[in-house]
C-alpha cells in the first residue's frame, strides 16, 4: 500500500513543478488526479497550486522583455496565450497562421494585441508613441 502524501510534499511539489501538475505528480510518483483529489479536500493545495501559476506567469512576464528584443518570443506568447488567460491574455491564436488569400498573418496579429496590453506607450513597430 502506498504512503499517503502530506499536504506539505504536495505543496513542495507543485511550486518545484511551477504549477504543472504532471510534473508535480511524477516528482510525488501518484496521478495528477491524487492531486486533484487533494486539491478539492485541501484549500491550501488549491491556493499552492494557484499561486505556483501566478509565480510561473510572473517570471515568464518578467522575461518577456528581454526575450522580444532577442526576436524569441514565440515561446513567451504560448504560455501566457496557454496559461494567460486570467490576466487577459487569451487563446488568440485558433486559425491558419495566414488568413484564405494569404495577406494577414494571424499571428502577428496576436502579438500586436498581447504587446498593447503590456507595453500600451509603444506603437506597434516597436517605436516609442
Amino acid at each position: 500500500m502506498a504512503k499517503r502524501l502530506t499536504q506539505k510534499q504536495i505543496i513542495d511539489a507543485l511550486y518545484k513543478s511551477r504549477g504543472i501538475l504532471g510534473a508535480a505528480a511524477d516528482y510525488l510518483g501518484c496521478s495528477r488526479q491524487t492531486i486533484y483529489n487533494r486539491m478539492k479536500k485541501q484549500p491550501k493545495i488549491a491556493e499552492a497550486y494557484e499561486d505556483a501559476n501566478e509565480t510561473a506567469l510572473d517570471f515568464t512576464e518578467s522575461k518577456l522583455f528581454a526575450n522580444i528584443k532577442a526576436g524569441k518570443e514565440n515561446s513567451i506568447f504560448y504560455h501566457l496565450n496557454n496559461k494567460g488567460e486570467s490576466r487577459g491574455y487569451s487563446r488568440l491564436i485558433k486559425v491558419a497562421p495566414t488568413d484564405p488569400t494569404g495577406t494577414k498573418e494571424y499571428g502577428s496579429d496576436a502579438r500586436n494585441i498581447i504587446l498593447s496590453k503590456l507595453l500600451p506607450d509603444l506603437t506597434l513597430d516597436g517605436e516609442e508613441g
